[in-house]
């Protein structure tokens, strides 16, 4: 991979959508599809690794360390970056070992990653001395922190701003909130008459009291992964009506919280509005396996 000209906003890649079937009319809004930029690259993953894989010695063979959740979408994403770069992937992923694999940790394993698993207690109290045994068993270890986070992680979302992006003007722009890094990197190139709002995947301010310094807006739907059924209706109604993908834990809750907002005259229908869609539609299945019996309930 020489260059990443395929992070460049592209307008190919923003859909307009008329929302008159939640009862809002003309509305501006557009959702940003930035998981189509690559197969297996695509959404905020590779954005927040641009600037470090930018500064990586490609004249040797090293490996990445990572922490990472057992079904999440930067697993993946890193799982998939020794077809382009000069690395190895080990993952410390939080969770005890499951007897059975599901589909993205199946994934993982065929593309080579080396998985460990331990507790979040262990994680949390102990990644210094789990870092230290695998720094031991590998060859020239480079670790990246829990969700990608590094020095240079504004510098891949530099390029949705290019000249005649409509980033660069929209009076409001949404992004999903996990650890907020993707938050803070858009921050960097917003201008003062635009308004950023992410939209947290928790439910309570407790697990991030980061996100209480920021504009940030809890969901109201549920916990981090939890099952609700405004989720997975909301989930439906895309994907019928725009044939557009929404995942469950971080897009879905965004755009449920845009359209309130909108019903709530929080926002004015007349303002551009921007939502980012990040990708992490490799976790649907796992998503839709473990809260089976309660999608079945909604149906009953």
């Amino acid at each position: 991979m020489d260059n990443f000209q395929f992070l460049n906003y592209n307008g190919e890649n923003l859909l307009k959508l008329d929302l008159s079937d939640f009862g809002i009319q003309e509305a501006n809004f557009s959702i940003y599809l930035d998981y189509l930029h690559h197969p297996y690259l695509g959404g905020n993953k590779i954005r927040k690794l641009y600037g470090w894989l930018m500064r990586l010695d490609k004249s040797r063979n090293s490996t990445l360390i990572s922490v990472s959740g057992n079904s999440s979408n930067y697993a993946f994403a890193l799982a998939h970056l020794p077809q382009y770069f000069p690395l190895n992937i080990c993952l410390i992923i939080r969770g005890h070992k499951p007897k059975v694999f599901h589909e993205t940790l199946r994934n993982l394993i065929d593309l080579g990653t080396s998985l460990h698993f331990y507790s979040n207690q262990e994680i949390d109290s102990n990644l210094n001395s789990i870092l230290a045994q695998l720094q031991e068993q590998y060859k020239n270890p480079l670790f990246i922190a829990e969700y990608g986070k590094n020095p240079y992680l504004n510098e891949g979302f530099e390029s949705l701003f290019i000249e005649n992006s409509p980033f660069l003007h929209a009076d409001y722009i949404f992004c999903p909130v996990g650890s907020g890094a993707t938050f803070e990197a858009l921050k960097t190139y917003i201008s003062p008459d635009q308004k950023l709002i992410g939209v947290s995947s928790f439910d309570s301010f407790s697990y991030h009291p980061y996100l209480l310094e920021n504009e940030i807006w809890l969901n109201s739907l549920s916990r981090f992964g939890g099952f609700h059924p405004e989720i997975y209706k909301i989930m439906n109604l895309f994907l019928e009506r725009y044939k557009l993908p929404l995942d469950p834990i971080y897009t879905a809750k965004m755009i449920w919280e845009v359209i309130n907002a909108y019903r709530l005259n929080k926002i004015p229908v007349s303002k551009s509005v921007i939502a980012l869609h990040t990708g992490g539609l490799q976790g649907i299945p796992v998503w839709k396996t473990r809260h089976n019996k309660k999608i079945q309930q909604i149906y009953a």
